[in-house]
C-alpha cells in the first residue's frame, strides 16, 4: 500500500506553505531541476484517491522535438535518496510551455525533497573492436609483404650470375688534433629566495539551520524569562515554546560561563533545567524555529547566612 508523506503539520517547500496532506486531495510537490539546460521545471502529483504520483515535466525551448528519459530522485529529510523513478518523455510531448503529465507509478514510503534530472545515457564501447580490427589489418598487409617477398626470392633464372668486382679500400684521411676548449668560469649559485608561508583563512562556523514544514511559527516564549537562584547548586526548571512550531530548540549562546549551567543543548521539548554555580548575572539566548531567538536572564545571588544563636 502506498504510504504518501506525513508531517506533523503543513509543509513549507522552497519558501511556499502547501497545506496538510488530507483524504480525496490532488497535491504537487515541486521539484528541484538538476539539468537546467534541457528540464525548465518538473513536479510531481499526488492523488490521494488512487494513491499514485504523476510526473510532470516541462523542457527548454532548446529541447523540443526530442525525446528524453527523465529521472525523478526522492530524497528523505537527513538528504538520503530513498527512491528513484524513470519516465520516458515522447518526442510528441517534447515541446517547449507548461508541464507535461507523464506515466504515473506508486511509491511505498515518504520522502521530503524531489530531484529530476536528464537519465545519463550509456555508452557503448565500440573502441574495443575498432583497435582490433586495425591490428589485424596492419598484421595482413605485413604477412602479404612477407610472402611477396619470400615468392619473388624462390623464382629461378638462367641467366647466369655477376661476379662483382673488388673495389680498393681507400687511405683513411688523418683527423687534425683536436684544439683544446677554455674551461669555463662556474657561475655562482643564486641564493633561492624562501617562499612566504601562506596564512589560512579560517573557515567561518555554519550557523545551524532549521527547515520548517508547515505554516510561519510564532514568537519564541521561554517560561520564567527571568530567574533568581542562590548559589551553589540551586536549580529550576524552564520550557521553551513556539506556535506550529514542535522542536527542536538549541542553547545558541550564553554568557553564564562560571555562574550557572543549562542542561540540554537541545531539547526536543523545550524543556531546560538551569543550576546556579557561583554568584553573578548572565543569560541564555535560546533558538527555535526560522531563526527565532529568546534571552533568559538569571541572577545568582549568595544564600543568607543563618543566624547564630547567643548562650544564656
Amino acid at each position: 500500500m502506498l504510504t504518501p508523506l506525513r508531517f506533523a503539520s503543513p509543509i513549507l517547500v522552497a519558501g511556499l506553505f502547501l497545506p496538510q496532506i488530507v483524504a480525496g486531495a490532488s497535491l504537487p510537490y515541486a521539484g528541484i531541476v538538476d539539468d537546467a539546460s534541457v528540464i525548465a521545471s518538473c513536479a510531481l502529483i499526488y492523488d490521494s484517491n488512487a494513491k499514485t504520483y504523476t510526473p510532470s515535466v516541462a523542457l527548454q525551448p532548446s529541447a523540443a522535438g526530442s525525446a528524453q528519459e527523465v529521472r525523478f530522485t526522492l530524497f528523505d529529510a537527513t538528504g538520503r535518496q530513498v527512491g528513484s523513478q524513470t519516465v520516458a518523455v515522447p518526442e510528441s510531448a517534447a515541446a517547449p510551455g507548461p508541464q507535461v503529465p507523464l506515466a504515473t507509478f506508486t511509491f511505498a514510503g515518504s520522502f521530503a525533497v524531489v530531484h529530476c534530472g536528464i537519465k545519463p545515457a550509456v555508452a557503448s564501447n565500440n573502441s574495443s573492436g575498432n583497435g582490433t580490427g586495425i591490428v589485424l589489418g596492419v598484421l595482413g598487409v605485413g604477412a602479404l609483404a612477407v610472402l611477396a617477398l619470400g615468392h619473388g626470392g624462390g623464382g629461378t633464372s638462367n641467366t647466369p650470375a655477376r661476379v662483382p668486382t673488388a673495389s680498393p679500400t681507400p687511405a683513411p684521411t688523418p683527423s687534425p688534433a683536436p684544439t683544446p676548449s677554455p674551461t669555463p668560469t662556474p657561475s655562482p649559485t643564486p641564493t633561492p629566495t624562501p617562499t612566504p608561508t601562506p596564512i589560512p583563512t579560517a573557515t567561518p562556523t555554519a550557523t545551524p539551520r532549521i527547515i520548517i514544514f508547515g505554516p510561519a511559527p510564532g514568537p519564541l516564549l521561554v517560561a520564567p524569562g527571568m530567574l533568581q537562584l542562590n548559589a551553589p547548586n540551586a536549580s529550576r526548571s524552564i520550557a521553551a515554546s513556539e506556535t506550529n512550531f514542535a522542536g527542536p530548540y538549541v542553547v545558541m549562546s550564553s554568557t553564564c560561563s562560571g555562574i550557572a549551567a543549562i542542561a540540554p543543548q537541545t531539547s526536543a521539548s523545550g524543556a531546560f533545567t538551569l543550576t546556579a554555580i557561583a554568584p553573578g548575572s548572565c543569560a541564555f539566548t535560546i533558538a527555535g524555529a526560522a531563526g527565532h531567538t529568546a534571552t533568559l536572564g538569571l541572577s545568582v545571588s549568595k544564600p543568607a547566612a543563618p543566624a547564630v544563636r547567643g548562650h544564656s
